[in-house]
């Protein structure tokens, strides 16, 4: 029998998001017809997408998901690459990004990309150094590494800190796959209410990321409630 896939969306409306939203998810419907979708948005002000993304994978845990697709509701990766983490995540207890480039759509080219004009054929800009937008790893992988830290808001740079826990705990970074992940073009962060301030606060966050040593220090700093920064 194949493990019961959940597939987690951090989501919280924005007009200029529908369009990419509805695309991924139809994508993940058509890919994977019996698989558990399910969207989570932390309640809150101020858009919370590490918490989101903790409740949902709990959530799928008690939908008995045996492997899970946590993607933004943004990107899209190339199946191939994707199956392949399905099938390694699960054998190897890692957390895994089902690509090694990334790529940032153009508005033009998000059009035509939805009109079925491949990646590879579309402009946008190219990062080979992301970790983010999508991870494939079992309930247990997630929560070794602590999930994700809540005390991140808004956008940036969770999956960075994500990525530091995994090395420290599990000795390498998120396991990659050859693809790309494409990243479809809307109304960018920057524009959203207090994105400097808590992207400044992010930043310092991230900082206490990089002087931790040791699993422990790395675990007691992703479950800690609170930060004795100021937003």
């Amino acid at each position: 029998m194949e493990p019961k896939i959940g597939i987690v969306i951090p989501w919280r409306e924005k007009p200029s998001r529908l369009d990419p939203f509805n695309y991924v998810t139809n994508w993940y419907k058509k890919i994977f017809p019996y698989a558990e979708l399910i969207f989570a948005d932390a309640p809150g002000e101020l858009w919370q997408p590490s918490a989101s993304r903790n409740i949902r994978v709990r959530r799928a845990q008690a939908a008995h998901c045996q492997i899970l697709i946590i993607g933004d509701a943004d990107s899209i990766p190339e199946e191939h690459a994707l199956h392949e983490a399905l099938r390694q995540a699960p054998r190897d207890g890692m957390v895994h990004n089902p690509y090694n480039v990334y790529k940032h759509l153009t508005f033009d080219s998000t059009q035509k990309y939805y009109k079925g004009m491949h990646v590879n054929e579309c402009q946008g800009s190219l990062y080979d150094d992301s970790v983010g937008g999508i991870w494939v790893c079992t309930p247990d992988a997630w929560w070794e590494i602590g999930g994700m830290d809540e005390k991140f808001l808004q956008w940036g740079p969770e999956d960075r800190a994500f990525d530091v826990a995994h090395q420290i705990i599990k000795g390498a970074s998120f396991i990659k796959h050859n693809g790309c992940l494409s990243s479809l073009a809307h109304d960018r962060q920057e524009l959203e209410p207090a994105f400097h301030r808590t992207h400044s606060y992010n930043t310092l966050l991230f900082a206490m990321y990089t002087r931790t040593k040791t699993s422990e220090e790395i675990l007691s700093l992703v479950r800690k409630e609170h930060s004795e920064l100021t937003i």
